[in-house]
């Protein structure tokens, strides 16, 4: 897997310096993984869909607020109907957290209950709502 978020370094002052590539690629054995499909929909679990959300697996003590980078073990976009999917976790628990696209209106939210994922095993139609 590419991780193109950790890829790019930035020099110094970024409008000057630039940035240099370094490839980040993430190795992980399939069948000691998990996985966590869903939706993302609008002020309720029959909401609206919420296409081009991001959606984000964080480590277990993060807060809706977290902004560390370290923080972030997996990412997403949702598709045109709110749908996400989000494989290769390692087992686990976790914070599930959906960010709106620019411009919305919508909050961010974290997934209720938080994640548990297990080896072998897809979490599937978890719900975000975003209010």
């Amino acid at each position: 897997d590419f991780d193109i978020g950790r890829s790019f370094v930035m020099l110094g002052n970024a409008a000057r310096n630039g940035f240099n590539f370094k490839p980040v690629i993430r190795a992980v054995a399939e069948d000691i993984t998990g996985s966590v499909t869903g939706f993302v929909r609008a002020t309720s679990g029959t909401g609206a869909a919420v296409p081009n959300a991001t959606v984000e697996v964080l480590t277990g003590t993060s807060t809706l607020t977290d902004t560390d980078p370290n923080h972030i073990v997996r990412s997403t976009s949702t598709d045109a109907n709110g749908a996400f999917r989000i494989a290769f976790l390692l087992p686990g628990t976790y914070v599930l957290r959906a960010t709106p696209p620019a411009g919305s209106a919508l909050h961010p939210a974290l997934l209720a209950g938080g994640l548990t994922i297990t080896t072998g095993t897809e979490t599937s139609n978890q719900i975000i709502v975003l209010q």
